[in-house]
C-alpha cells in the first residue's frame, strides 16, 4: 500500500509545482494509522491523510475514502479526492 503513496510521488510534484513532497505516516489511538504526504510549501509543513486501521496480520486497510489536511495545528476534513485536497493546499 506505502508503495502506492511512492508511485505518486513525483507525478504530484509535476502536476501542483510543487518543490517537495513526502510519505506521512502516523500512528493513532488503538490500531488506527494515518497515511499520506507531507508537502513543504511556502516555509510551511503540510499533510495530508487518510484513515486507515491495522488488522491482526499487521496490514493497513482503509477506514474511510476521506482526506484531511493539515496545516497550521488546524485539520481540515472532508475531501473526497486527492485532487481536492490539493486544491486546498496549492489555494490556501
Amino acid at each position: 500500500m506505502i508503495e502506492e503513496f511512492i508511485d505518486t510521488l513525483e507525478p504530484m510534484m509535476e502536476a501542483y509545482g510543487l518543490d517537495q513532497v513526502g510519505i506521512f505516516e502516523e500512528h493513532g489511538e488503538g490500531n488506527r494509522y494515518y497515511v499520506g504526504y507531507t508537502i513543504n510549501k511556502d516555509d510551511e509543513m503540510i499533510t495530508i491523510h487518510m484513515p486507515f486501521v491495522k488488522n491482526e496480520r499487521g496490514e493497513l486497510a482503509l477506514e474511510k475514502q476521506e482526506w484531511t489536511v493539515r496545516k497550521d495545528g488546524r485539520e481540515k476534513k472532508g475531501f473526497h479526492s486527492l485532487q481536492e485536497a490539493m486544491e486546498e493546499v496549492i489555494h490556501s
